[in-house]
């Protein structure tokens, strides 16, 4: 996170220097290397997607969330705050209290009469969904944000290009 930080400075630095200057190489050179990271970005993208073909996300979330519920002792905080947040009961076998709408009233285990008659994995597969949609949003937002900004570069590059060739300064 340091390293990515410290790059993430010193290409802010080109681009502001660049602007103060009015130095269309360094200005130039921010440009450049926001496309690098733009590319590497969309690299890394496509790679994702690619190795995610041919499997089904949902699957492979439920497939886990499953394996989670039936190893309840390996996962027992994670499985009783679902089960409490959603209110719901995917563990098989002996329910345990955070199956109940009371934890502390009943003990070591849940009765099955009162315990959540709802299952977990649909409510917190929804919510992962919504939250790879958002994901998803956001990334492309960040995108277009990036795009704008290497255009702009570019142009007020050529602009102070221009300006230089021409002579004329403020």
């Amino acid at each position: 996170m340091m390293v990515l930080g410290g790059v993430t400075f010193i290409i802010a630095f080109l681009g502001c220097c660049g602007a103060v200057k009015e130095d269309p190489c360094f200005i130039t050179t921010y440009a450049v290397l926001l496309t690098v990271i733009l590319v590497g970005q969309l690299a890394l993208a496509g790679i994702a997607v690619y190795f995610n073909k041919g499997r089904n996300l949902e699957d492979e979330m439920r497939k886990n969330l499953e394996n989670n519920f039936n190893n309840y002792q390996d996962h027992k905080k994670m499985v009783d705050h679902i089960q409490q947040e959603y209110k719901c009961c995917s563990v098989q076998g002996t329910y345990p209290p955070s199956c109940c709408p009371d934890p502390s009233s009943v003990g070591d285990s849940c009765p099955s009469e009162l315990k959540f008659n709802k299952d977990c994995v649909g409510p917190v597969l929804k919510e992962m969904k919504d939250s790879l949609k958002a994901i998803a949003i956001t990334l492309f937002v960040i995108v277009g944000i990036e795009l704008l900004c290497i255009i702009c570069a570019f142009c007020v590059a050529s602009s102070i290009r221009k300006e230089m060739r021409s002579g004329y300064s403020y």
